[in-house]
């Protein structure tokens, strides 16, 4: 179920890596789960229990339990280190990941503590309960109990002195404003130990709880305080990377920075430029190349000419200002529709120029510029509904399509939307969806030798309903002469050209 979810935004590798890391995931779990049910607690004997035969099976399972773990996290950190996905794709296969690893933890545990407590009982004397009657009451030997408990005391008191040490070495971390950068770095290298550290201090709390269960000692509450300590030790370790990402250091991320960055076009503050897209391209960029705050700002200056550079400045102390500083100056919604509006008129609003004929490539790239603009559209009424969305569906922007479109195209839509009544966003959807049908039948339609005969003889006098390519300010729908209809034929001011 999975891969049908993200077969749609996954290439044909993608697809097949993840399908082979999946299947060796699953495989190897199979195999920890088949050493277990092999070794339940209906299968510890005296034997094994007097010569630490049981141990030693439930040691092997464990350890075949963490070489499946470390293959999962490392699975894991594959996929988030893939930039070609979403991360939104990234955190449903992650989060599949760690349920599949979560359910084999559990199973191995329970197992655990199950044959843990079937050998204890084996250890135990069995004696008549009082009175003589009634089942036979379970005891274990005192002795084995109290070295038990004894070990505990131990291993507890081990555990709470290196977590104290680990907390001390955190604490002697300075204020990290005052650092330099690379004795920051030092820092981060050293915090890579302290997290595994904690992660292994914290198995073996798991460990201490489940054999205070067995032993039937509380264990708890003596632990507040290193559970407390460890609290302490990781929320240090958050605020480092925190911090890290923040100066741009990136010591501690485990993903590295895009090799090739593409950034935006250079801004020079033009009139209608959809700065916010602009600004949405430049902070994804500058996050792929993992700069500090002040490169940051400096690479943005780089890419800003002109009015927009000197209405930006230089002495904005984040990012995130000066590209607010951006969006209020050039943020203008309806400047922007203005000029994709007048963008679209310079890019097809010449038939005879843009459109070429039936078959042609040109005519297919003329379409898919008109679907472009629809789609800006929507995008923008939907941005900005209080500013756009009237002037977006309105009948200036039906009519500004029907201007650029073919007649026949016009003429066609026309006959779809049937009812004169509709609203004009309801036009602009079968406009829309016209244009969907129509760009599919002109690839179809393309043929690549007859392309490259048209472009050796050059094209046609007139040729079409916009005007003459030898006077642009020829109308053929206008001309008494002309037939329109008949594209490049009908043209009379072509067809004299050509004779003459």
């Amino acid at each position: 179920m999975l891969l049908s979810i993200f077969r749609k935004k996954m290439d044909e590798n993608e697809v097949e890596t993840f399908k082979t890391m999946k299947k060796d995931l699953v495989r190897q779990i199979r195999v920890v789960t088949s050493a277990v049910r092999l070794y339940t607690e209906e299968d510890v004997e005296e034997f094994d229990v007097k010569t630490e035969g049981c141990a030693k099976r439930l040691k092997t399972i464990r350890d075949r339990m963490e070489r499946v773990i470390g293959e999962a996290d490392e699975a894991a950190e594959t996929i988030n280190d893939t930039e070609q996905i979403d991360q939104g794709i990234k955190d449903d296969r992650i989060a599949e990941i760690e349920k599949m690893k979560n359910d084999m933890i559990k199973l191995v545990k329970d197992n655990e503590r199950k044959v843990k407590a079937r050998a204890m009982t084996m250890l135990g004397e069995v004696r008549p309960s009082a009175g003589g009657g009634g089942p036979a009451v379970i005891q274990e030997d005192p002795n084995i109990k109290a070295g038990k408990v004894a070990k505990l005391e131990v291993i507890k008191k081990q555990l709470i002195v290196k977590s104290n040490n680990l907390k001390r070495k955190v604490e002697k971390v300075p204020n990290l404003n005052t650092l330099k950068e690379q004795e920051f770095r030092e820092f981060a290298e050293e915090s890579k130990e302290w997290e595994k550290k904690v992660e292994e201090m914290q198995k073996i709390s798991d460990n201490l709880e489940q054999e205070g269960v067995t032993l039937k000692v509380d264990v708890k509450d003596e632990l507040a305080d290193f559970n407390e300590t460890l609290d302490t030790v990781m929320a240090m370790i958050k605020h480092m990377k925190v911090f890290d990402k923040g100066k741009g250091y990136y010591a501690m991320s485990k993903s590295k920075a895009k090799e090739s960055i593409v950034y935006p076009k250079a801004f020079d503050g033009t009139f209608g430029v959809n700065i916010f897209r602009w600004c949405k391209e430049m902070e994804e960029a500058l996050e792929s190349a993992r700069l500090k705050e002040e490169d940051k700002i400096r690479k943005l200056l780089e890419y800003l000419s002109g009015d927009a550079r000197t209405k930006v400045g230089e002495h904005h102390v984040s990012i995130k200002t000066a590209m607010e500083s951006l969006k209020s100056y050039y943020g203008n919604p309806r400047a922007i529709w203005l000029k994709r509006r007048q963008d679209l008129e310079n890019e097809v609003g010449n038939f005879s120029r843009d459109w070429g004929v039936y078959g042609s490539q040109k005519r297919v790239m003329a379409i898919a510029k008109v679907q472009e603009f629809v789609r800006e559209a929507e995008i923008l009424a939907k941005e900005f509904p209080d500013a756009l969305d009237n002037e977006v569906y309105s009948s200036n922007t039906t009519a500004l399509l029907r201007k650029v479109l073919p007649h026949e195209y016009t003429e066609k839509i026309n006959d779809t939307i049937v009812d004169v009544n509709k609203s004009d966003k309801e036009k602009l959807i079968a406009i829309k969806a016209f244009l969907e049908t129509k760009i599919a039948f002109a690839m179809l339609a393309v043929d690549p030798s007859s392309e490259v005969d048209q472009n050796r003889r050059g094209n046609p006098a007139g040729a079409g309903q916009g005007g003459a390519a030898r006077n642009d300010r020829h109308n053929c729908r206008n001309s008494k002469s002309c037939r329109w209809r008949w594209h490049g034929l009908g043209c009379a001011d072509g067809l004299y050209a050509a004779y003459t």
